[in-house]
Parts: C-alpha cells; sequence; structure tokens
C-alpha cells in the first residue's frame, strides 16, 4: 500500500526506500526508521489501521448479532475489541472496565 501511494504521488524518494529495505537482512535501526517514517507520510499505516477497525468491528457485530449474550460474558466478549485496539468495550476505560 505504502508503495502503491508513494508512486501516485510521484515520491521517488518514499519508493526508493521501499524498494532498498524490505527484505533486507542487514537493515540496521536508521533502515527501519526509514521505512517507519515513509509508510506514516504516505499514509499507508494510518490506512491499514483504520481498515482493520473497520473489518475488526464488521466482523464483531456479526457475532454478536450471531448468538444473544449469555450473562457475565460482557467482558469476554470485549477481548477480540480489545485486541484489536478498538475503542468500545471494558477494556477501554468505560465504566467498570479495567
Amino acid at each position: 500500500m505504502a508503495h502503491a501511494r508513494a508512486v501516485a504521488r510521484r515520491d521517488s524518494a518514499s519508493s526508493e526506500v521501499l524498494g532498498r529495505c524490505p527484505g533486507d537482512p542487514a537493515l540496521d535501526d536508521g533502515g527501519l526508521a526509514e521505512v517507519r517514517r515513509v509508510l506514516v507520510a504516505t499514509g499507508a499505516r494510518a490506512a491499514v489501521q483504520a481498515r482493520i477497525e473497520r473489518l475488526s468491528e464488521r466482523s464483531l457485530e456479526h457475532s454478536e448479532r450471531a448468538r444473544p449474550p449469555a450473562p457475565g460474558t460482557e467482558r469476554p466478549a470485549a477481548l477480540p475489541r480489545a485486541a484489536a485496539g478498538l475503542a468500545r468495550g471494558p477494556f477501554r476505560g468505560e465504566e467498570g472496565g479495567a
């Protein structure tokens, strides 16, 4: 995604980093920092995070509709949301949360 975005923007510096760094067994901390910078600069990181949140939320909504909640299952049911980094649920500071 980052490479496609860099190409679309004609960002040759980002394209070069993404062509050179991933898969390099000798990549050092500086190289990793370059890749991270490109992932953020191209918007790929935010786009992937938004997609993960959207798909996780959709999956959980389908799951919740498929079976009615049993008493005492609210907190365990919130674990997938917490793992996906979603804001809803008792693991994210809602009342009664941890």
